[in-house]
């Protein structure tokens, strides 16, 4: 009986568990040695007593011709493997010497700052120019609706001093025919004051200025007493004083209304 012992070499590397594969070869059978006698005659050439002669127990092991063996690297799940130590990369910012891409990116990134600022400025100033624009235009409008504004009020003024004018010729007329020059004696002038009211009758009449010559002034207050009440005045009369002034010389007469 023969007894073959492969032995297992446990190696240690890096806390792993090294398992050796050996590789075995088929032995002949000892009965097939004997027989042939190719082989070797173990007791002469090994020195190894087959037990017979010297008595030594054949269980004794022999141990194998040492083979190649492969060796595999298994890791047991209950055991902690220290990984290698590798490198930390450096994770330190480059610099821009070092990355002239990363500076390039930085210097795009300002770039583009810069441009959006200056887009931004470029709206602002644009609103700003249309906010300016808008007010021009509207003071403008003003300015124009102010002189149009004006221009009708100078007219309506106009209008009225115009309608006023011809109102006191026409008021001038109606008391000058209501005067009998043919009365008169000698030359002389005065002067009477009065107001109208809204409906255009003649109030608060009196002699500013009386003439030296009494048949003047008899002849002047009777045309007025002859005409109380005259056409309503215009808008243009703002109940102001008015005088109407006669003058009669040498058969000749001057009446003005003021």
């Amino acid at each position: 009986i023969v007894f073959v012992w492969n032995p297992i070499v446990n190696e240690n590397v890096q806390q792993t568990e090294i398992k050796e594969v050996v590789e075995h070869k088929a032995i002949p059978a000892i009965d097939k040695i004997w027989k042939d006698g190719a082989g070797v005659n173990m007791g002469e050439n090994k020195g190894v007593n087959t037990g017979v002669s010297s008595g030594v127990n054949i269980n004794k092991t022999v141990e194998p011709p040492k083979t190649s063996a492969k060796k595999t690297t298994t890791v047991p799940l209950n055991k902690t493997v220290n990984t290698p130590k590798t490198k930390v990369q450096n994770t330190a910012k480059p610099s821009a010497k070092q990355t002239p891409k990363a500076a390039a990116t930085g210097k795009q990134q300002t770039k583009t700052s810069v441009q959006d600022t200056a887009v931004i400025k470029a709206q602002e100033d644009a609103k700003k120019a249309q906010e300016a624009a808008q007010k021009a235009l509207e003071a403008k409008q003003k300015a124009e609706a102010e002189a149009i504004a004006a221009a009708q009020r100078a007219r309506a003024d106009a209008q009225a001093k115009q309608e006023f004018a011809s109102y006191k010729i026409n008021l001038r007329n109606a008391i000058g025919q209501k005067i009998d020059f043919t009365r008169v004696i000698g030359d002389g002038d005065c002067i009477i004051s009065f107001k109208l009211d809204s409906s255009g009758k003649l109030i608060n009449r009196a002699f500013t200025q009386q003439s030296s010559n009494i048949t003047l002034n008899n002849a002047v207050y009777n045309a007025f007493m002859s005409l109380p009440v005259f056409s309503p005045p215009p808008s243009a009369y703002k109940n102001e004083t008015l005088q109407l002034n006669v003058r009669f010389y040498n058969g000749n007469f001057a009446i003005t209304l003021k």
